[in-house]
């Protein structure tokens, strides 16, 4: 039986849910089992989603949900990086017996344990990239500002060696391309989809 986790450690009420639940569904498709890891609220809208929508029919979902820290302040955003990257470390040391882990989102303070913990659990992650990679085209960022220290984080970890167990899905082939070209030495961990959609009728 292929099972997969979906973990999403920042997403509160609608956020991306467009996305979510056009992945849910693709993932639904796609394994026997998932269990996707949210905040309440985000699974709560989630489901309002499927229940008002007669077309879609899932079965083989269990939904799990985690503290999710809330605001929107630039404070609120760093502390809710920061717990997530202990909500994911968390998932995959639990269910690292799966088929595949996948990230709903590049935690950049996740990066600094990423490899190392692939590495010794042995587990497939798959991570999707949203947003986050534009931290890597701002220049001149003052010292006192989180974003700062994001692109840090994430430039380090794709300027080294990534473990063979982590992957990476972009959301179109214009962000592959321009992320291959960063990174050419892990070019052949990237792969794309275009951006799921779900329309309602």
């Amino acid at each position: 039986m292929k099972k997969v986790v979906f973990v999403d450690s920042q997403s509160q009420g609608t956020f991306h849910e467009i996305f979510n639940l056009s992945f849910l569904l693709i993932m639904s498709q796609s394994y026997d089992q998932v269990e996707y890891i949210a905040s309440p609220s985000s699974i709560e809208n989630l489901k309002k989603k499927i229940n008002d929508s007669p077309d879609i029919s899932i079965k083989n979902v269990d939904f799990k949900s985690v503290f999710v820290p809330r605001g929107e302040l630039s404070y609120h955003i760093f502390i809710r990086k920061l717990f997530g990257a202990f909500t994911i470390l968390r998932c995959i040391l639990k269910y690292r017996k799966r088929e595949k882990i996948i990230l709903s989102s590049l935690n950049e303070f996740s990066t600094l344990y990423l490899n190392t913990v692939s590495k010794f659990c042995k587990v497939s992650i798959q991570i999707i990239c949203h947003g986050e990679l534009e931290y890597l085209l701002k220049e001149q960022i003052p010292f006192f500002k989180p974003l700062r220290w994001y692109k840090k984080m994430i430039s380090m970890f794709f300027n080294h060696s990534i473990n063979e167990n982590i992957s990476f899905l972009l959301l179109g082939k214009s962000i592959k391309n321009n992320l291959t070209q960063f990174f050419p030495n892990h070019q052949n961990k990237f792969s794309y989809i275009n951006h799921p959609y779900f329309f309602q009728k």
